[in-house]
């Protein structure tokens, strides 16, 4: 048996919370958390408000299917202002087409310009100094055959915003979705540590190996002929777009090159390239502002301006994923909460929810700071928030899987899930349509279908340390074991490091250890907490063995987590993948 089974140890209690759960299944328990619980108080507090330096002194206008770059005469009291645009552009000749740009020659104009079809992404600059950027979403080609009944699919999604902390900081939003019949899958659980695994889990079905091995591919661009569930849309007549705001961190170019191709029809990529070389202003440790634009308020606008150039048109697709202000400060989307809401009270206004299904979601919770080390912040981490809104056309021609959306609230469920209901949406309205198993978790269900109650982590693809389920058994860190699992982590990181500018690191404490048994009594999962020296935080999954025959511990590490903001020391990393690691200076 377990060295240390006869002891007792202090099961955190906090993890259920009185007689109410999130999830209460046969295979699955998750206590109902506070948002506001004790020891998440001292992390919350109110962001400074984002203010750009000067107005937005330029706007674009649609006239009869006709795109218009206009001066706002009003705002610079001035109308015969002199002013310029160019046109912006992926640099195809480039090694890196996604991260290279070129501007065609800045075409003079004062008051009113039309804009060409070839150009979405523009620079315009004027003579009193002013310089900014606009996308334009000119409207699709007529379609030869109209989907009176199909819907359009919007999915808009926030980095790094657990369940408890969208309830937090953005009440408003909440209450407005709550309000309106939204769904909220209260047991949508991430599958792995940051945005890529869980990104790719959603919008191809992989599992983590496969998409870290498309990451790490040594062809040039390895995602260009990846199943993304937009080339399904695409197939099936409807247009496409794909966005991210900070292109820096974008999902698709944090781990390789992005894109050869555009890989929608609308893909502003070359237009945020441009937009990050204006003058930025910095709030909640990003930049916020980029010249006049608050880059939040203009992702808002581009989902606007999506949603009315596919109005009336065969279908449209669109995923807007948002990092900007939610990825390096927990309480920075407060300051996001009522242009969300005004942003939806649009959408239902202007008719666009009535043949939309919106799915408003995150990939994981916040992971880096001391809120990760109390009990809440843990399990928030594994617990993004994730909201469907199906509109009531859908509802009546489909109630059965309405029904099981509704029951599916209350089910444990996974980013494979959301990836098998995009392609039950597909296949709903299109009989030609096959909707084959998620490749990463063949048993994973669209969230339209019934779910097994006794569906645990494992059905659901999730890893047992990601698992919102598991129920983890505090260790003294001063544990016989516990301490030989720290000295292993720390050996381990350091193998991971070996050869590289990295230094090496020594072990300064075990800050905490927990355990659950996974198979039998001579195996078990770990977690472990450690600071070291040079200072670092990690947080290591990983599986402990126990042989009775010879009395020897066994480790193999699972997972790696770094806890602490890495980015200003590890500039030496040789790889992106290896910047967790990382801790640049003396090497050892």
């Amino acid at each position: 048996m377990w060295p240390f089974r006869a002891r007792t140890y202090t099961y955190p209690s906090e993890h259920i919370n009185g007689d109410t759960f999130l999830i209460k299944t046969a295979g699955c328990t998750i206590g109902r958390m506070d948002p506001f619980a004790n020891d998440i108080l001292p992390y919350l507090s109110e962001p400074e408000p984002i203010r750009c330096d000067g107005e937005v002194q330029t706007y674009v206008t649609k006239i009869h299917g006709h795109v218009y770059l206009n001066v706002n005469s009003t705002a610079i009291r001035n109308s015969s202002l002199l002013c310029c645009y160019a046109g912006i552009y992926r640099n195809l000749s480039a090694a890196i087409p996604d991260d290279n740009i070129f501007y065609s020659e800045c075409v003079p104009f004062v008051n009113r310009i039309p804009i060409e079809k070839n150009t979405s992404s523009l620079r315009v600059t004027c003579e009193n100094g002013y310089d900014n950027v606009h996308y334009v979403f000119h409207e699709p080609p007529p379609d030869a055959v109209k989907h009176a009944k199909r819907p359009n699919v919007l999915m808009i999604g926030i980095d790094a915003l657990s369940r408890l902390n969208f309830i937090r900081t953005m009440p408003k939003t909440v209450e407005f979705c709550q309000r309106n019949g939204w769904i909220d899958l209260k047991g949508y659980n991430k599958i792995l540590h940051n945005t890529y695994p869980n990104m790719m889990a959603a919008m191809t079905g992989k599992d983590p190996n496969a998409s870290m091995s498309i990451g790490n591919a040594k062809n040039t661009f390895p995602f260009e002929d990846i199943d993304f569930i937009w080339k399904h849309f695409k197939s099936r007549g409807y247009t496409t777009a794909y966005a991210e705001d900070w292109p820096l961190v974008s999902t698709f170019n944090f781990v390789g090159p992005g894109f050869l191709r555009p890989p929608t029809d609308y893909y502003p990529r070359a237009y945020f390239v441009a937009q990050s070389t204006l003058p930025e202003k910095v709030f909640c440790g990003l930049p916020q502002c980029y010249g006049p634009q608050h880059v939040g308020l203009g992702m808002i606008k581009l989902i606007e301006d999506f949603t009315s150039a596919i109005k009336n048109r065969a279908g449209g697709f669109g995923l807007f994923w948002s990092n900007s202000f939610s990825h390096s400060d927990l309480n920075c989307p407060k300051n996001l909460d009522k242009p969300y809401l005004r942003l939806f009270e649009r959408l239902k206004r202007n008719g666009v929810l009535r043949d939309t299904v919106v799915i408003f979601f995150s990939d994981h919770g916040f992971r880096f700071g001391e809120i990760v080390e109390t009990t809440t912040g843990w399990l928030e981490n594994r617990l993004p928030f994730l909201y469907i809104w199906l509109p009531s056309a859908f509802r009546t021609r489909h109630p059965k899987q309405y029904r099981n959306l509704v029951a599916n609230a209350r089910a444990l469920t996974s980013p494979y899930d959301l990836h098998m209901t995009l392609k039950h949406i597909l296949a709903l309205h299109d009989p030609t349509y096959s909707m084959l198993p998620s490749p990463g978790c063949a048993d994973c269900k669209s969230l339209l279908e019934e779910i097994n109650p006794a569906r645990t982590c494992s059905d659901a693809g999730i890893p047992p340390y990601w698992c919102s389920c598991s129920k983890y058994i505090a260790m003294p860190t001063d544990d016989i074991v516990a301490t030989r699992a720290a000295v292993f982590c720390v050996d381990d990181i350091n193998r991971s490091v070996e050869g590289t500018n990295c230094s090496q690191y020594t072990l300064g404490r075990t800050l905490e250890a927990k355990y659950f048994e996974v198979a039998d009594s001579t195996i078990a999962n770990m977690f472990v907490r450690v600071l070291t020296v040079p200072p670092a935080k990690f947080e290591v999954n990983l599986r402990a063995g126990y042989d009775e025959r010879v009395g020897e511990l066994e480790f193999s590490t699972i997972s790696v987590d770094r806890l602490d903001r890495y980015e200003p020391v590890a500039w030496c990393s040789p790889t992106k993948d290896m910047r967790r690691y990382c801790h640049c200076g003396a090497v050892n």
